[in-house]
């Protein structure tokens, strides 16, 4: 089973992330997570970088900076170079054929999803499970403001996040691929209920869940709603 955790910044994939890691769901090996634990992610941000790296190499191609928080996302109505298939393919045998559970976390999957789905659906079909973090723009707006990044203009990470989860939902509807909606809050504060909801979904046990603090979010709600995307096909 392949499962690719789907979600904006600051949307709660580096709990999930972490909580599948500790049910044996393996979202990297010793020496693949990075950037490190930071202040914002004192238990770590779990980011393979080898799914990070190919991630900026597509990005890039398209002449989009992450950094940058740009609105103006890129979309895939072209395919990339041979070579980054190629790389793509090769991680995804790496893991595919030494892992029976296993997946990764990036953000940056909102905006490359549509070619990796390629990728996933032409090497294991029937395996793929895919989570979708689901967190209200204006929470994640403020989130990202509260740990030091700038807008460059008012509401351009309500725009971002709108963006994101825009451009996630357009690549599962085009490559018929269903999704597993996890809101935020019902991850944060009702953990227990969220990840057995989780567990029925990927169709294994998920015991441990003491990974997730009800304090990793120190942003309090708001009124937007975190189902502002739709909902699962």
């Amino acid at each position: 089973m392949i499962v690719v955790i789907v979600g904006m910044h600051r949307s709660g994939t580096s709990a999930l992330a972490g909580t599948l890691n500790a049910n044996g769901i393996c979202m990297g090996e010793q020496g693949d997570f990075h950037p490190p634990p930071m202040k914002e992610n004192p238990k770590g941000f779990f980011e393979n970088r080898r799914f990070r790296t190919i991630n900026d190499h597509l990005l890039r191609a398209c002449g989009y900076r992450v950094k940058s928080f740009d609105p103006t996302v890129p979309d895939w109505n072209h395919t990339p170079g041979s070579s980054i298939y190629g790389q793509m393919d090769n991680v995804v045998d790496y893991y595919h054929n030494k892992y029976d559970h296993w997946g990764w976390k990036d953000p940056r999957t909102c905006l490359t999803l549509r070619p990796w789905l390629d990728t996933l659906l032409s090497i294991a079909p029937d395996n793929i499970k895919v989570l979708l973090t689901m967190r209200g723009v204006g929470d994640i707006q403020a989130s990202m403001l509260a740990r030091g990044n700038k807008e460059k203009e008012p509401g351009q990470f309500l725009a971002l996040a709108s963006a994101y989860y825009h451009a996630a939902l357009n690549a599962l509807q085009d490559a018929r691929v269903g999704f597993y909606e996890v809101p935020f809050t019902s991850l944060i504060n009702d953990t227990a209920v969220c990840m057995a909801g989780i567990s029925k979904y990927l169709g294994m046990d998920l015991p441990n869940i003491t990974f997730i603090e009800k304090n990793v979010s120190r942003t309090p709600a708001t009124a937007h709603p975190e189902h502002a995307a739709g909902g699962g096909i």
